[in-house]
């Protein structure tokens, strides 16, 4: 008897595991992205460059760093967690497997008695 789909789940943290790896590339693809400070000339620079970088780029760069160990994270947290069910599952299982074999135990009993 298995309540829980464990194969989905599996599916689902290879699927973050994916996700954090496009995470990574489109990290170091904003960070290719990313003008340098001199990019639009030495008068739109000092306006421009200054603001850009001192917001923008720093917050896209701060933003970007977490996201792809933020997604690892949750496929890491998707594993325990089926490898959890699975355990419960399988401790389900066995004690049912007492409960029937007891009970086979006690309707060979019963059998032997009544004949």
């Amino acid at each position: 008897m298995v309540v829980q789909d464990i194969e989905a789940m599996d599916q689902s943290r290879d699927r973050m595991y994916q996700l954090a790896d496009d995470a990574l590339t489109l990290k170091e693809a904003a960070a290719d992205a990313d003008p340098e400070f001199g990019t639009w000339g030495p008068f739109l620079g000092a306006l421009v460059g200054i603001a850009y970088s001192g917001f923008v780029s720093w917050q896209v760069s701060s933003l970007m760093e977490d996201v792809p160990a933020a997604v690892a994270a949750h496929g890491i947290r998707l594993d325990a967690c089926a490898r959890a069910y699975q355990e419960t599952d399988d401790d389900i299982a066995a004690q049912l497997d007492i409960v029937s074999s007891s009970l086979d135990d006690v309707a060979a009993m019963v059998q032997s008695q009544i004949c």
